[in-house]
Parts: C-alpha cells; sequence; structure tokens
C-alpha cells in the first residue's frame, strides 16, 4: 500500500503542483488513521520552500520519535526509551566523528543509505506505531553506524619535543 503510494508520487511527472497536491493528500490520509497518530494539523504544502523547511522535522520523526510523551501506554514508553537512546547515541556519534571519517566510501554510502530512507518516509511520519514498524528495516543498519561512529577512539600521541 504504502509502496503504491510512493510509486505514483514519482511517477506523476513533472509537474511540482500535482506532487505538492499528492503529499498534501498523503499527510492528510495517514493522520486519520490509528490511535497513535500525532495531534497535530495535517501538513501543508504550498510549495517547494515549504518542502525544504518541513525536512529536518520529518526526518527527525522518521527516525528518532516516539520520544517520552508522545506515547502513552505501556509499548509507548518502551518506543519512547528506544527514541531516546537513539538521541543519545546520534549525538554521540556527532561528538566523536569528524568529517575525515565520514569521506570513507562505506561510511558514506551507509549514512546516504538511512538520510535517503528517513527522505522517503518524512512525509509520513504522522502514526507513532507505523513509524516504528516502517523504522524496523533500518534499525540494525542505523543502530550500526551509530555504534561505530559512536565508539572510542585513542587520540594520537604527539611526539615528546
Amino acid at each position: 500500500f504504502i509502496v503504491a503510494q510512493k510509486s505514483s508520487l514519482i511517477s506523476m511527472g513533472p509537474s511540482l503542483e500535482t506532487a505538492i497536491n499528492r503529499l498534501n493528500e498523503l499527510s492528510r490520509d495517514s493522520n486519520r488513521r490509528g490511535g497513535s497518530s500525532l495531534d497535530k494539523a495535517p501538513i501543508q504544502f504550498h510549495g517547494f520552500k515549504d518542502i525544504i523547511v518541513f525536512l529536518p522535522n520529518g526526518m527527525f520523526t522518521a527516525l528518532f520519535r516516539p520520544l517520552p510523551g508522545d506515547v502513552n501506554n505501556l509499548f509507548g514508553i518502551g518506543a519512547s526509551l528506544e527514541g531516546l537512546l537513539m538521541l543519545g547515541l546520534f549525538l554521540r556519534a556527532c561528538n566523536r566523528t569528524s568529517l575525515r571519517e565520514l569521506k570513507d566510501p562505506f561510511i558514506a554510502f551507509i549514512l546516504l543509505f538511512i538520510l535517503s530512507w528517513a527522505f522517503v518516509y518524512a512525509f509520513n511520519a504522522q502514526n507513532m506505531g507505523t513509524i516504528m514498524r516502517w523504522r524496523l528495516p533500518i534499525f540494525p543498519v542505523f543502530l550500526g553506524l551509530l555504534l561505530y561512529l559512536g565508539r572510542h577512539r585513542e587520540r594520537e600521541k604527539l611526539p615528546a619535543a
């Protein structure tokens, strides 16, 4: 179902207005389903700028949410602790990683893979239950990247002068 929606969005042709209308429709429809939907109004895109402005929030939601306070039931608490752990690992990886390490082709590929996934799912991330299920296939790759980039590294010792 989701793949059909995503492929219909891609195959619409060059019309940006048609694509924006389809994104608005997907956003409105996905926000109505389920008991764990986010309590916010459906997102309305009026142009390419609105999509660019929305992407960081949507990608954050797809990768890290639910966070504590988003879903108030037993499964929601467990999911929010997972989101909090992933966010903490992400911040640790950001702190410990140099730009030189990101030039490694394998790391660059994995990073591009995760960002591409987050870009696609950012527009449908309106229900916490579906976010958790959609994130399952990417979770081991994302966790492995965060653990690898956040590892402890020995500092290079300067020769004694």
